[in-house]
Formats: structure tokens, sequence, C-alpha cells
């Protein structure tokens, strides 16, 4: 019932872990099973599939399971991108991922790269996000500090408040830079809403270094908190040259109610 060739790691990460364990287990299909394992660890980090994968290159005699790992992430990896029917998005998908496990750095940059050249007109504005995120954690991790702001910049008003790896990645190539304050606002931003660790624990020293003390933080935090929870949408012109008035249809999702006063709000 799986749709063939869907695009989604992440979403089928689950059912290739549990299909790749049964089959591993059984005994069977073993190819198959360290090719669904590894596609779940693209997907999702997992320190116990990683060591069932490692179970099962065993069985299959590797004797050196970093090269049989790296293998397998790129022979699936590539399969990804080949079978996706947004390949900027695939792309960019694939590079996060081995950016995320630190792996082939030199393809994730040129993978990263590519989805950004790919990106025209119709790309959605999420493959437009992540094209430019990902790229951007991509030359961070690469030590190429300006490229990776200029990168991150381009698409610093469509950042959710709980992409952690976004603000982080931003922060630390400002702070390369020596652009500390720019680092500053840009982890309080990120750490505005729920105060994430890794956040905080890079914002922290860098307030506490800029200010003198880091007795403000909590204040300053909760202050951008209250911007954001006081934010309402204006919402479409009420008036047009023709004087005609555009009717549009709301269909939202039964089984999703928090979503519902979401999509109100995007469309008042």
């Amino acid at each position: 019932m799986m749709p063939p060739g869907a695009d989604s790691l992440a979403d089928n990460a689950t059912y290739n872990e549990r299909l790749g364990r049964i089959l591993a287990r059984a005994g069977k299909n073993l190819d198959e099973a360290a090719d669904l394992l590894a596609r779940s660890l693209l997907g999702v980090d997992s320190k116990a599939v990683s060591s069932d994968l490692e179970d099962v290159l065993k069985k299959q005699g590797a004797t050196d399971l970093p090269a049989a790992k790296l293998a397998l992430f790129k022979k699936n990896g590539d399969a990804h991108i080949a079978g996706a029917s947004d390949k900027a998005a695939a792309q960019s998908r694939i590079a996060m991922s081995y950016s995320r496990m630190g792996i082939l750095p030199e393809e994730a940059l040129s993978l990263a790269r590519t989805a950004v050249d790919n990106l025209s007109a119709r790309s959605s504005s999420d493959t437009m996000y992540q094209s430019h995120r990902t790229y951007g954690i991509a030359l961070s991790s690469a030590g190429k500090h300006e490229e990776a702001v200029a990168a991150f910049g381009k698409v610093r008003q469509l950042a959710t408040f709980f992409d952690v790896d976004y603000y982080l990645r931003y922060g630390e190539s400002l702070t390369a830079l020596g652009l500390e304050r720019e680092a500053l606002e840009v982890y309080m931003k990120g750490a505005a809403v729920g105060q994430p660790s890794k956040l905080m624990a890079a914002l922290t020293p860098l307030y506490k270094k800029l200010h003198g003390s880091d007795e403000g933080i909590k204040g300053a935090l909760k202050k951008i908190s209250d911007e954001i929870a006081a934010f309402k949408p204006a919402g479409p012109a009420r008036t047009s040259r023709s004087g005609q008035v555009v009717l549009a249809e709301l269909f939202t999702g039964s089984e999703c109610r928090p979503c519902l006063a979401a999509d109100k709000a995007s469309t008042s």
C-alpha cells in the first residue's frame, strides 16, 4: 500500500525501519533489509537502526563496516533523487541527511548547490526554503561562512521558529565572521519559542559576553515571544479596482483540529 517512489524519507522512516528489521531477523532478503535500514537512517537518525544495519552487513560478510555503510547511503541517496518528482527538494533532502550524519561532505555540498541551481519560479516556498537552508548548512560545515550567511539570509523570512538547525548554524557562521551581535539576534529569535537546549547553549555565553551578564536573557526572550504571539496577519486588501468580490472556500482536515485555527488565520 506504500506509494511507489514516495518522496519523503522522514515520513517513511518507520516503515523502512520495521520492514528492514523483520527481514534481517528472519534472515531473509538481507540485501533488501540493508537497503531499507539505510533508507531509514537517511530519514531519521537512530543508533538502534544503525546497529541493526551493521549486524546485517556482518551477516553479509562485510569486513569494512564504515565503507559498506557509506556505499549503502550513497546508493540509496542516489536512488531517492532519481525517483523523486521534485528533484530540487530531493537533492536538498539527501544533502541534509549527509550533513546530519557527517558523511560525504563534498557530495552534500554539491547536491545542496545543485538543488539551489534547480529552483525555478514554480518551486514551492517550502522547497525554496529547504534548498537555501540546506545549502547554508553545507557551506557552514565546509567553513565557507560568508557564503553560508548569504544563503541563510535569502530565506530568513521563511524560517519557522522550530528549525533549530537553521538558527544554530546561521548564528555559528555569523560568529565565525566576527558578527557577534547579529549572531545573538539570530540565536534569540530561534530560542524565543521553546528555548531549545542547543540554541540556549550557544546564545547564553554570547549574551553574557556582550551584556556582561546573562540575567536579562529570560526577559529578552519573553519580549520576542510576546511579539510573536501578538502578530496579526493584515489579510488581503478589502477593495479592488473592479469592485468585484472574490469568493474563496476554505478546506481543512477534520483529523487535525489545531490546523483549523492556523488555516483560518492565514486566510483572514
